[in-house]
C-alpha cells in the first residue's frame, strides 16, 4: 500500500480512502454501463461504490471509497460485484 498526500479535498490528513480503476480481462477500463460495484468492507464499514464514480483515478472506471477520518492500519477487503451483488472478482486485502 502507498500513502500519498491528500490533494483532492480540504480534509488533508483527516481522511483515508481506497481508490483505483477497474480493468477487464482485455486490459481496457470496464464501461460504467455494466453497473459494476466496488465493495469495500471490514468489521466496521460496508461501503459500495459504482465503477466510474471518481474520474480522478480513471475517466472510464475510476472509483474511491473513504474509510476513515485519519490514517489507520485496519484490514479492508475490496471486491468487484455485479449490479445484483454477485462477487465477480477475488477479494483483495488492503491494509
Amino acid at each position: 500500500m502507498t500513502y500519498v498526500t491528500n490533494t483532492y479535498n480540504a480534509a488533508g490528513c483527516l481522511w483515508q480512502g481506497i481508490g483505483g480503476v477497474v480493468y477487464g480481462i482485455d486490459g481496457q477500463p470496464v464501461p460504467t454501463d455494466r453497473g459494476y460495484v466496488v465493495h469495500v468492507f471490514n468489521d466496521f464499514i460496508d461501503r459500495p461504490t459504482n465503477v466510474g464514480s471518481n474520474s480522478e483515478y480513471g475517466a472510464a472506471s475510476g472509483w474511491e471509497v473513504a474509510v476513515d477520518q485519519q490514517p489507520n492500519t485496519q484490514l479492508y477487503f475490496v471486491v468487484l460485484e455485479s449490479a445484483i451483488g454477485t462477487e465477480i472478482s477475488p477479494r483483495i486485502q488492503v491494509q
